[in-house]
Order: C-alpha cells, then structure tokens, then sequence
C-alpha cells in the first residue's frame, strides 16, 4: 500500500475523494440514507459504521469526529467502495486474499515498530475493517495498471480520478438531503448541520 488513510488508501483516493463530496438535496427513500442502483445504504447502517469509527478512535485517545460530519465522513466511504466496486467489475479486476495479506505484509516490512491496526483506528477504521482498507487499496492500484499507469505517478494518480468520475456518472445514485446531495461531477458534498449528532439523524 502506498499510503494509510481514512479516506484515501492511496494518493489518487486522496485527489478522488477532494473532489467527491456531499452536496444540497436527492430523494430517497425514507430510512435510506442513500440509493445506489437501486440498492440502498440505510441509515441504521451508516448509524451502525458513525458508531464503529467513535469506538475505533476513542480504543487509540483519538480525537473524535464531530456531529454530523461523522455520518457524511462514512457515507462519503460507503459510496467510493461502492464506485470503485463497480469500475472494477467493469474491467474484470478483482482483489485475492493472498494480494490483502501481501499488501498488509509489506506495510509492515517498511513501517517498523508501527502497527497497521493502530495507525487505521486513530482514521476511525476498526480492527474488522482493516483488510477491507487494505482491499480498497490493492483495488485502487490494479485499476490504474489496467489503464496502463504506475500507481506511483501523478498519472495513474490521475487515471483512477478520471475512471471513478465515468463510472460515477453511470451509475444512479442518490443521497439523503439530510447528508447533501450527490452530482457525478462533484460527488458528494455536505449539507451543514453543526447541530445534529448521528444519533438524531434517523
């Protein structure tokens, strides 16, 4: 893996992610916190994923992720998965158990006295997730080799941007006006509820 992060696995996730953010209103429905292709992420499940990063954060003194900008900060990976999933199902690129566990092997072969499940619960990703983190990286990477890139270049950073951006555009997604509003151009782009905790979003 090229880089640790809650959001971004690598750097490309990093550029992909800046400009794919929560925005204004969508429909959905009720109890939906958003709708992929007709399949829907409900809000017990994001509730469920808020609820999991707290614990992942507070088990390493991390600091907590306020209000509703939890929620918005897990739908927001909720949805990349689910991009990134189907761009990938698209190229017949998959991610073997044996490419995980190599993947976590070499993290740790050059970041000594560290630990991959530390470093990840200070970004909210619990211990249950860390090898669908690892996943979402090897996956990243496969997708710009098969668009002839090298994941370590500015170029393959930008190939995975613009392959999420097509295959965003394709799909039907829509967001629960509670968290923002969806745009394939933009992604996903929060609405601002200082007020609100994740617990009274439901």
């Amino acid at each position: 893996m090229s880089r640790t992060s809650r959001s971004a696995p690598v750097v490309a996730l990093a550029a992909v992610l800046a400009g794919f953010v929560l925005t204004g209103c969508s429909d959905t429905k009720t109890g939906a916190a958003a709708v992929v292709n007709g399949d829907r992420v409900e809000i017990s499940t994001l509730n469920s994923l808020v609820e999991q990063a707290a614990d992942a954060r507070q088990s390493v003194g991390a600091e907590p992720v306020p209000g509703v900008e939890a929620s918005q900060e897990e739908l927001t990976s909720v949805l990349t998965d689910k991009v990134l999933d189907e761009a990938a199902r698209r190229a017949g690129i998959v991610v073997t158990a044996t490419e995980i566990a190599d993947a976590k092997r070499d993290w740790a072969g050059t970041n000594p006295g560290a630990t991959i499940e530390t470093l990840l619960a200070r970004q909210g990703v619990p211990a249950s997730q860390v090898d669908h983190f690892v996943r979402r990286s090897v996956l990243i990477d496969k997708i710009i080799i098969a668009n002839g890139q090298d994941p370590r270049t500015e170029a393959g950073q930008q190939k995975v941007v613009e392959v999420f951006r097509s295959t965003a555009e394709s799909m039907d997604i829509t967001v629960n006006p509670r968290y923002g509003q969806w745009n394939p151009a933009d992604g996903l782009v929060p609405t601002t509820y200082g007020w609100l905790t994740p617990n009274r979003i439901a």
